[in-house]
């Protein structure tokens, strides 16, 4: 719904037909990258092009819903003390792959969703922010290869001198991963770059990774590691530290019974 738009994709060496699917569209500028050099990268060249006042970032993997920019455009423009608003993931998944696919989607909106408003960091896959806070940040920290942690990064550094804002009406269709393997595989990748950050801060963010939910991953392994002792005497303590995983992001669960069932969750 928000018409004065500029679009930019960067393509960061990518192996498939996407730069070709790109140039057809005339209002598009495409910036192919030399070397594959990861979002952080590509997303801060994408920036230097751009000339907007307003620059938001969106992943390859998501569709924006119809009025998502005029939303976050709206805030900036009449929240003088905010410098950038993060967007939620909608409920459904972009592509129904698989039942993981589909918790992970409601997993991914409930966390984000109940922790919208004022954040500290930027969730940079549905994003817009001022162009100079941008650059006077520097941008996000091209040492960071993969889609990791680049945007909590940034989102501390610019939180500490300005006003990050999460809105919930504001929503892209998301192709969450289908297999466990690989969510598995992302979030530990994301966890061992995470304890540092907040170790430095000496708290967690505001955002979704809270101090609850890491209480939930410790005792989610005590309660895998203690398997082997749920046939003996000693069977309640498996069955403690799965209670307590549970309380720790009770909410969550709740939601998930809700939009769906008991067979489901």
């Amino acid at each position: 719904t928000y018409k004065n738009i500029e679009v930019i994709v960067v393509n960061d060496k990518s192996t498939d037909n996407s730069a070709m699917l790109v140039k057809e569209y005339n209002k598009s500028n495409l910036v192919n990258l030399k070397e594959k050099s990861g979002p952080a990268k590509a997303r801060n060249t994408g920036a230097e092009y751009a000339k907007g006042n307003i620059i938001v970032f969106l992943d390859s993997d998501i569709a924006l819903k119809k009025d998502a920019i005029t939303l976050m455009v709206k805030r900036l423009k009449t929240s003088k003390d905010i410098v950038a608003v993060s967007g939620i993931y909608a409920k459904k998944p972009l592509i129904r792959d698989s039942l993981v696919e589909e918790y992970r989607n409601l997993q991914e909106y409930y966390w984000k969703k109940s922790s919208s408003g004022y954040i500290s960091a930027i969730a940079v896959s549905i994003c817009a922010i001022k162009k100079k806070v941008f650059e006077e940040f520097g941008g996000f920290k091209d040492s960071y290869r993969g889609a990791d942690v680049e945007d909590v990064e940034l989102g501390i550094r610019i939180s500490k001198k300005y006003k990050i804002y999460s809105d919930p009406n504001v929503q892209g269709y998301h192709d969450s991963d289908d297999k466990l393997s690989r969510v598995f595989k992302k979030m530990y990748t994301r966890a061992i770059q995470l304890v540092p950050i907040f170790l430095k801060r000496k708290k967690f963010e505001n955002h979704y990774a809270t101090a609850n939910r890491g209480l939930a991953c410790i005792f989610s392994a005590l309660t895998a590691l203690s398997l082997p002792i749920l046939f003996t005497k000693f069977y309640l303590l498996p069955l403690i530290f799965f209670l307590i995983f549970i309380l720790s992001d009770l909410r969550m669960y709740l939601f998930v019974f809700k939009e769906k069932n008991i067979t489901f969750l």
